[in-house]
């Protein structure tokens, strides 16, 4: 749209300073050369109009929240889908395939990007990148619509954490910045525990695997937010409300101190670690002499621990 707006302005420009201007008078009583050039400014001139009323509009807000597997954003964003008027679609990604497993099609009736992968439809990483927003987009319009706000729980972990090459942004955010001003908000936790946890579940679908690696990852992830998007899942078990408070605020939401009592009968995925609705600290789980080292020798680690601040 800019660029047609420059050439449309330079075109203007070079009809208005072209001879058509200079025309005697006994020419511009030539009708039809009169209404040839008329009609051909009326036309630029509704162009340029377009061009105007596409770049005064103000794009529709959503919510994106991004954090690593095993890193306490399951209860975080159970907390925030239980504000008022807040829905959450829960680990979204346009182009993943962790879910469909490696065995034989699934039973996914309303997944029609899983079905056009399995209709082995040409060009498919396109066009489930289509699909995607444009259903982001129809949600986003219908929450909209029935006076509710939007979150998209970005599914970080199949961006960053599957495979022998991993992206350095979020695929999620680059496939709806277009259409979307993002309101975008990063929850870490110490990248031992996050860690541990990650080993015990049985998720370290990286390649090649360990701790450094992990690391390395972990600060390509975090890499794209600025200091004020980062919010500690520590710092949240410490004050809850005051975490929640803030992220709310951040993300443009109602927030009410009464969400504490009740957003535990909110159900969704990825709700695999904590069972209990109560928010505290637990203790580290053991680590192994190996562990231990492979966390001492980690470059990587230092450098996220610094910028972390942990």
């Amino acid at each position: 749209m800019k660029t047609l707006k420059s050439e449309l302005d330079k075109v203007t420009q070079i009809i208005e300073s072209s001879s058509i201007s200079d025309l005697t008078s006994e020419t511009k009583k030539n009708t039809n050369l009169s209404a040839e050039v008329n009609e051909t400014l009326s036309l630029l001139e509704r162009c340029a109009q377009i061009v105007d009323t596409h770049e005064n509009q103000t794009k529709p807000l959503l919510r994106v929240l991004h954090h690593f597997a095993c890193s306490g954003g399951t209860v975080i964003a159970k907390i925030l889908s239980s504000l008022p008027n807040v829905y959450l679609l829960s680990e979204v990604h346009p182009t993943t395939m962790l879910h469909l497993g490696n065995g034989e099609p699934r039973y996914l009736p309303s997944d029609l990007i899983a079905q056009s992968r399995y209709a082995q439809i040409p060009d498919i990483d396109s066009l489930a990148l289509k699909i995607f927003s444009k259903s982001v987009k129809q949600i986003n319009d219908h929450v909209v619509t029935v006076g509710g706000h939007l979150i998209i729980r970005d599914h970080s972990h199949s961006d960053f954490c599957i495979g022998s090459t991993f992206r350095t942004s979020s695929q999620v955010a680059d496939c709806l910045v277009e259409d979307f001003e993002l309101l975008r908000v990063v929850t870490v936790r110490d990248p031992i525990d996050s860690y541990l946890s990650l080993l015990s579940s049985k998720w370290d679908h990286f390649d090649p695997k360990g701790f450094d690696e992990y690391c390395r990852r972990y600060l390509v992830f975090i890499s794209e937010y600025r200091q004020e998007h980062i919010f500690k899942y520590e710092s949240f078990l410490n004050d809850p409300s005051l975490v929640i408070s803030k992220i709310a605020s951040h993300l443009n939401l109602p927030f009410s101190e009464r969400v504490f009592d009740f957003f535990d009968i909110y159900k969704m995925s990825g709700d695999s670690g904590r069972v209990s609705s109560k928010i505290e600290a637990r203790p580290r789980r053991d680590l192994s002499d190996e562990l231990k080292k492979e966390i001492s020798q980690s470059e990587f680690y230092a450098h996220l621990r610094e910028k972390l601040e942990y």
